[in-house]
């Protein structure tokens, strides 16, 4: 049998060349498709951009609830015996003097009210008074109302830098103890923070909000730490009680004919002992 023997060629540098330069022609229009599809054939976009419609939602709602909120402050004691009348009613003089004590840009605190009440603690608390969170001295609490805005002189306006400058301001408002500002015939007042109650939704709800706040002398004397809530009122400490606070209280009280003479304290008539005379 006869064996054919074919030839073997090494292939040409210009046909190498050529294969080359197809690759990479073809590799280039491959990567160039997406350039013209339509952003919405493909899931990634479609994803980020809901997304980030949530987050403009969600930041919305934050800034809206952040907006709005009261601060009650505790008058000084003995300001109502000082003065015959003392009145607040500047709002734009009062959001000034807010603004400067927490540090707030220029143009971002408003005072849509001003307002009191009777503060007490917690314990023994009536139903409009304020509940203070921040002090337990008793006395007459200042509301103000405030309605928080963005400066538009500021160098970042997104949605995020408004969310963190009101949680800034609410911050500062929550750890500043003590302000002072101005009266209406320009005497300053040191106020003293009580308590911070946000406004969900940015509704304000201060069903004693009002135009001003006019501080009467007191009449009576209060006792043992109380302070006046009004002309003839007394807002007493715990573990007092009576108009002018001039009552102990005993929690357990005191048995067998004992006397409470301070703040569970018992004195024991004769023959008995112990700390509520049970002995």
């Amino acid at each position: 049998m006869a064996h054919l023997r074919l030839k073997r060629t090494k292939p040409s540098k210009l046909g190498f060349s050529v294969l080359v330069l197809s690759a990479i022609m073809w590799t280039t229009i491959f990567s160039l498709i997406p350039l013209y599809v339509s952003s919405s054939d493909f899931n990634i976009t479609n994803i980020t951009y809901i997304n980030n419609t949530n987050n403009i939602v969600t930041l919305q709602e934050a800034i809206k609830s952040l907006a709005s909120f009261s601060v009650s402050y505790m008058l000084p004691a003995g300001l109502t015996r000082k003065r015959a009348t003392q009145s607040v009613t500047n709002r734009a003089t009062t959001a000034a003097s807010l603004q400067q004590a927490v540090g707030a840009p220029k143009g971002s605190i408003s005072v849509t009210g001003i307002g009191s009440a009777a503060a007490n603690s917690a314990k023994g608390r009536r139903r409009r008074d304020v509940q203070c969170d921040k002090t337990d001295t008793p006395g007459v609490a200042i509301i103000f109302d405030i309605l928080l805005d963005y400066p538009q002189n500021l160098a970042c306006q997104s949605l995020t830098c408004q969310v963190n400058l009101y949680t800034g301001i609410q911050e500062k408002f929550n750890a500043v103890t003590d302000v002072s500002i101005p009266s209406d015939d320009g005497t300053p007042l040191a106020i003293q923070l009580c308590h911070v109650e946000s406004h969900t939704g940015g509704t304000n709800n201060n069903p004693q909000s009002s135009s001003g706040v006019v501080i009467q002398s007191c009449t009576i004397v209060c006792q043992n730490g109380g302070q006046c809530t009004d002309p003839i009122t007394c807002g007493c400490t715990t573990g007092w009680a009576g108009d002018t606070c001039e009552t102990a209280v005993c929690t357990n009280g005191c048995q067998n004919g004992g006397t409470c003479t301070a703040p569970d304290t018992c004195i024991c008539a004769t023959g008995w002992s112990g700390a509520l005379c049970t002995i």
